[in-house]
């Protein structure tokens, strides 16, 4: 009995530290520095005008800290994007858009469903700015819509036009 104890042990041991070399942003949530997003489920995303289903959308109501925010994180599938992904983020509050100021390693998706934000990638570099191309997003946020173009330094998505409808019943 007390070699299956050990053994189950060193299984859970392993399965955890695999777990966590896999997605090392995890590991920063037991201190605080990270945070878990909700899917957002009543949204509708169109890159240029068609619906397209591989783009995740989640929502952040409050800040790893603890104070309130409005914003809505894309994860969009790119395949010319080193981590096979862009992380576009849009904060309702201040009315911008823009990509996160930090490693793409600070956001990860777990289980195909939740996104894990580090402290480090709140900050955001909005687009439009100098640090990117300056180029005008064309930025548009009322109630249901909202609407952006994407910076031409984007891969497969330079120049697209994003859009986000709110469905009816939707937040």
């Amino acid at each position: 009995m007390r070699k299956a104890i050990i053994i189950l042990a060193g299984c859970l041991f392993v399965g955890v530290f695999a777990f966590a070399y896999q997605h090392p942003i995890v590991t920063k949530l037991p201190v605080g520095s990270a945070r878990i997003l909700s899917p957002h489920r009543n949204l509708t995303i169109r890159i240029d005008g068609q619906i397209d289903h591989s783009v995740m959308s989640f929502q952040g109501r409050t800040r790893v800290n603890g104070r309130a925010a409005d914003n809505i994180f894309l994860w969009i599938p790119d395949a010319n994007a080193p981590w096979g992904r862009d992380i576009v983020g849009i904060n309702l509050i201040n009315k911008l858009v823009g990509v996160p100021n930090s490693s793409n390693m600070n956001y990860d998706l777990v289980g195909g469903k939740y996104l894990v934000q580090s402290l480090d990638a709140e900050a955001m570099v909005a687009f439009g700015s100098a640090k990117l191309d300056g180029s005008d997003p064309h930025l548009e946020i009322n109630r249901d819509h909202i609407q952006f173009v994407m910076p031409t330094i984007f891969g497969s998505l330079k120049g697209k036009k994003i859009e986000i409808v709110v469905n009816p019943g939707g937040a």
